[in-house]
């Protein structure tokens, strides 16, 4: 998908594919919204969130991972398994799925990706952040369980949002532990002794909480979300209609900041802030720049980087590559 160089662009195009993305935005928007119609009784009530809410109190929003009963394989640098998180809001039992791709030299340095929303693709996210060739690490890649074959209805994701904030909390907070369970089953098994963590879009939130719940030593976000409200509140057609859509859920007592039990930015990290970078694409009509910029609004010290391309279009690559590069060097 992403070419080794993508030459940068004059910032009135970049502005022209934003708009352009902001078209794609009210598409997608229209698709989930199709995909949550698909469960109406959650437009009417959220028969779920006090037994979630008592479970994020007695739990946290972290639960214990006991490594000792990580149920997880390794066979040709695939790894799977069962995720040792219990739903809140259904009796599905989430799988946990990632990739290792091992470097040419033995090492004790991890780089553990997040993908983004719709491209659950190992290979396009190791091109996207110039992870491929010579290195002196390894990589694994974690596939989250709303995007692994079999789960999803449209396209990968579809169903990770929800219009009930418990389905969508309980979503995330399983994605979330799937990913610290493989995390921690890597770093168990093979010793690692440094590990980075990037993320893109909503693979930067599940980064986010990696850096508050796992002894991380550095994380790289990429357009990332910084909170689910945002993403209920700005994407596409819910960014226009969103106050008539909240006003529509609160006659069944719904709440969208019932989603803020899941903000990573509420709550402290194991991470320094001068070890997270944030990199950014002005023209990012997923992840707007008023919406990310809140990360550095909470979190002062973390390194900013500006591009001048959109979510979907990495202006500069090469530049991306480097700043990648420099990131794990520090």
């Amino acid at each position: 998908m992403y070419p080794d160089r993508v030459r940068l662009l004059r910032p009135s195009i970049g502005r022209a594919l934003g708009a352009a993305e902001h078209g794609f935005g009210l598409a997608w928007s229209v698709g989930e919204l199709a995909v949550m119609l698909r469960r109406p009784r959650d437009l009417v009530r959220d028969r779920h969130r006090d037994a979630l809410h008592a479970s994020i109190a007695r739990e946290g929003f972290h639960p214990t991972i006991d490594d000792d009963r990580l149920a997880l394989a390794e066979k040709d640098g695939v790894i799977s398994g069962s995720s040792p998180y219990t739903r809140v809001t259904s009796a599905n039992v989430d799988r946990v799925l990632g990739r290792r791709i091992a470097s040419q030299r033995p090492s004790k340095r991890l780089v553990f990706v997040c993908h983004c929303y719709g491209i659950p693709s190992p290979r396009t996210m190791g091109r996207l952040f110039g992870l491929f060739g010579d290195r002196d690490f390894d990589v694994a890649y974690n596939v989250m369980a709303h995007h692994q074959p079999g789960t999803y209805v449209l396209w990968p994701g579809s169903g990770l949002v929800s219009a009930s904030p418990s389905r969508f909390v309980d979503n995330l907070r399983s994605a979330v532990t799937g990913a610290r369970a493989l995390l921690r089953w890597l770093v168990q098994r093979y010793g690692y002794e440094r590990v980075d963590v990037i993320g893109f879009s909503i693979g930067g939130q599940l980064a986010l909480h990696l850096s508050n719940a796992e002894p991380v030593d550095g994380a790289i976000l990429y357009c990332p979300v910084a909170d689910l409200g945002s993403v209920s509140r700005g994407l596409g057609l819910t960014r226009h209609v969103h106050p008539h859509v909240e006003s529509l859920l609160a006659r069944g007592g719904i709440s969208l900041d019932d989603l803020d039990v899941a903000d990573p930015l509420a709550h402290a990290s194991k991470l320094a802030e001068e070890r997270t970078h944030v990199i950014v694409q002005k023209h990012d009509a997923l992840t707007p720049l008023a919406q990310v910029e809140r990360i550095r609004r909470v979190r002062p010290n973390v390194r900013w980087h500006e591009l001048e391309g959109t979510h979907l279009y990495p202006a500069d690559l090469s530049r991306l590559h480097r700043l990648v590069r420099e990131a794990l060097a520090t």
